[in-house]
């Protein structure tokens, strides 16, 4: 289960500047406040063996589908990427922190007097985080429902979060650790969270985005590593039902990394890092995380 009892940082970087852990505010009336007015994106960065060097997981991905969701919804940007780069990396400086998750959002602040427009800001905060690749995790499937009537999954939305770690919180509440949302046609999406990846007759398959599914960074990450380990892959629709008859299934995400799932509606699953290929694609993920050098998926911050 991942932990919500992240620590307390002594600082945020908000709009331009280190700002205390205690002046971190925002108005009630903002938007933010009241409407969940926000986009959000989350980045790994791992400490490497040089001082003061952190690898990045796919900074400038995350980066990027932060700008293209703000932009989706014809939202002012007074903050460039490279501000939040920048930013991310005065942070970093300021903290001895390890292994960390990085978490940035956009957001719309309240009204002034002098100014009828809603502004928009920024905010970078960073959390100690330990590694979850491997740890287990059950899931049951939520009886709510995603349509296309509902917020667009395809954007990471301040409000839709919100609904999501509802239903996690219902998952909870029945001992499990997280919650599989299906569509109105029994097709799975994602868990609250995360991408889902499903081994069924040798051939590795997560859903598309058609079905709900998050165009998630992590995917895209373990379905390269699965092509270069020769392990098919498929983007299609999973049915409800295939979900109890795969040769194990796991989650993929950026805070949860790799996690096999034990059990679905206290239906026990194979174990799939049993499989060899599976085995092999989760150090393979690992070995990116891990690496001395930057490559595709991964770059290094300096501090």
């Amino acid at each position: 289960m991942v932990s919500n009892s992240w620590d307390t940082p002594p600082s945020l970087w908000i709009s331009g500047r280190l700002v205390p852990w205690d002046e971190c505010v925002v108005h009630v009336t903002s938007p933010y406040a009241q409407r969940g007015a926000s986009v959000f994106d989350g980045i790994r960065l791992y400490k490497t063996s040089r001082a003061g060097t952190y690898l990045a997981l796919a900074l400038t991905k995350h980066l990027q589908r932060l700008d293209d969701t703000w932009q989706a919804l014809s939202l002012p940007i007074s903050f460039s990427t490279e501000m939040i780069r920048q930013g991310l990396v005065e942070l970093l400086s300021s903290r001895n922190i390890g292994d960390c998750y990085c978490r940035v959002t956009r957001y719309l602040d309240a009204r002034t007097p002098d100014d009828a427009r809603e502004p928009d800001g920024v905010m970078v905060a960073l959390f100690k985080q330990r590694p979850l690749i491997e740890q287990p995790v059950a899931c049951v499937i939520s009886s709510w429902r995603r349509t296309n009537l509902a917020l667009p999954a395809q954007m990471k939305i301040g409000g839709h979060y919100f609904l999501l770690s509802w239903l996690r919180q219902q998952a909870r509440q029945l001992g499990a650790d997280d919650a599989i949302l299906l569509n109105d046609r029994d097709l799975v999406c994602e868990a609250t969270g995360t991408a889902i990846f499903v081994f069924l007759d040798g051939e590795l398959v997560t859903p598309p985005i058609s079905d709900g599914a998050l165009p998630s960074i992590t995917a895209q990450i373990v379905t390269e590593l699965a092509s270069k380990l020769d392990i098919p892959t498929s983007t299609r629709s999973v049915h409800r039902t295939q979900l109890f008859r795969t040769q194990g299934a796991f989650l993929a995400g950026t805070l949860d990394e790799l996690r096999p799932i034990t059990t679905i509606d206290n239906v026990r699953l194979p174990d799939v890092l049993e499989s060899e290929p599976i085995a092999e694609l989760f150090k393979a993920y690992a070995a990116i995380c891990r690496a001395e050098r930057e490559s595709e998926w991964s770059e290094f911050l300096e501090v």
